[in-house]
């Protein structure tokens, strides 16, 4: 235990962390579970903290299932080394809701009401509730958790920060994160002056603030709606998420807002990958956000240049073990940014994209998209194309007629003039 980093959260850790996982992990590989000392299933449990950090929670899963099943052999269920190798397995996958309750009742009951892992448990329950669709319970609990590790811990500790992070979370899946700028601030600040500019924490909560003007969302969820619509409702959902985007923003200042702002995710994304590194979830995000400003701006190379990075990055770290997630959204992103900049090469690499993870995946075991909604997702991007194409030529036909016509007009009021 002494060679193992005592903190998997603390950034200063990570080096020393990435050269120790692959050989944890061979250890896991090539010894008995029954043999597992509890020595030994604690650094198992630390380890699946790292990679869970990391984004590897397939990883990770394995490690601090196999912790807990060895702490809870030798020491019992109700130990409080078995109660903390229980709050990192409930991290990768919630407990229902009556289920986590019971949890939280034998914390308090063994480690007091509180202490730091209990306090942990009612944290890991806001995820039962999400799972229930309870976003309100969500909420509740999650202010709990603020308030008593505000007491417990003090107000500029990571884990405080951190659940107020995700009770800014909580807020913006119901309301969106129009109205909650001033605390999204005032957390960026407590993040940098405690924290530091660099921590993950820190790098999240400035994702946040980029993100809340960002019109990306509005335009890739009803994407991903319409290549999965018959071929009648798919015009009319593309159609009405543009008009609501048009609504919402002027397109003007929206472009001249995505200018301004460029210079600041570009740093934001070189923050990323030196302290989290190029693969990472995080840094994933900070480039897609990237590329959201490049498509508001109308520079498509470069918002199509960081798609691809973002897609190949995302991609690297599903192989390794991370989420589906950032990869699906990541590809997704650049095929409509393919479209948008009429690169027929990228929108084929994306979709071949889609295609080998629906094979590697199946219909059934969580793949992105099944093979007919990817063919009827290439007729749609084939069909965006000409018709962004077919407007190029309208507008440019129209373009040339009017300056002829108005040419041929002044030229025959000069002549009358004239005569």
């Amino acid at each position: 235990m002494e060679a193992v980093p005592a903190d998997a959260e603390d950034p200063s850790t990570w080096s020393a962390w990435r050269r120790l996982l692959p050989h944890v992990e061979a250890l896991a590989g090539h010894t008995d579970p029954q043999a597992d000392t509890v020595s030994l299933a604690r650094v198992f449990g630390r380890a699946g903290e790292f990679a869970a950090g990391q984004g590897l929670r397939g990883r990770a899963g394995q490690l601090v299932e196999r912790s807990e099943s060895a702490i809870v052999r030798h020491l019992g269920p109700e130990h409080p080394l078995a109660l903390v190798a229980r709050n990192r397995v409930i991290a990768m996958d919630p407990l229902p809701e009556a289920e986590m309750r019971e949890h939280i009742t034998r914390c308090e009951r063994v480690l007091g009401p509180r202490h730091p892992e209990t306090i942990t448990a009612w944290f890991e329950s806001a995820a039962s509730h999400m799972r229930a669709g309870d976003f309100e319970g969500v909420e509740r609990v999650v202010e709990h958790v603020v308030k008593m590790r505000r007491r417990v811990l003090g107000p500029g500790h990571a884990h405080t920060l951190r659940a107020r992070w995700t009770l800014l979370l909580a807020k913006s899946m119901q309301a969106g994160l129009d109205g909650l700028a001033p605390e999204i601030e005032l957390l960026m600040a407590d993040c940098v002056r405690d924290l530091g500019e660099r921590h993950p924490l820190t790098l999240d909560v400035r994702l946040m603030w980029h993100s809340r003007n960002k019109i990306g969302t509005d335009l890739i969820k009803p994407l991903y709606s319409a290549v999965r619509a018959s071929e009648e409702e798919r015009e009319d959902i593309l159609r009405e998420a543009l008009e609501r985007t048009r609504q919402k923003v002027d397109p003007e200042a929206m472009r001249e807002w995505a200018r301004e702002a460029l210079p600041e995710a570009e740093r934001h994304v070189a923050d990323c990958e030196e302290a989290l590194g190029p693969e990472h979830s995080d840094t994933v995000w900070a480039r897609l956000n990237l590329v959201q400003a490049y498509l508001v701006a109308e520079d498509f190379d470069n918002a199509l240049r960081h798609a691809r990075q973002a897609a190949a990055d995302a991609e690297q770290q599903r192989r390794s073990g991370a989420d589906a997630a950032p990869s699906v959204m990541a590809h997704l992103l650049m095929m409509f940014t393919s479209a948008v900049a009429r690169d027929e090469s990228a929108v084929t690499d994306a979709i071949g994209w889609f295609r080998s993870a629906s094979e590697q995946f199946g219909d059934d075991s969580g793949g992105p998209l099944g093979p007919d909604v990817i063919e009827q997702m290439e007729r749609f991007m084939a069909a965006l194309m000409n018709r962004e194409g077919a407007g190029e030529t309208n507008r440019e036909g129209a373009g040339e007629t009017n300056r002829e016509g108005a040419g041929e007009m002044n030229r025959e009021g000069a002549e009358e003039g004239t005569s």
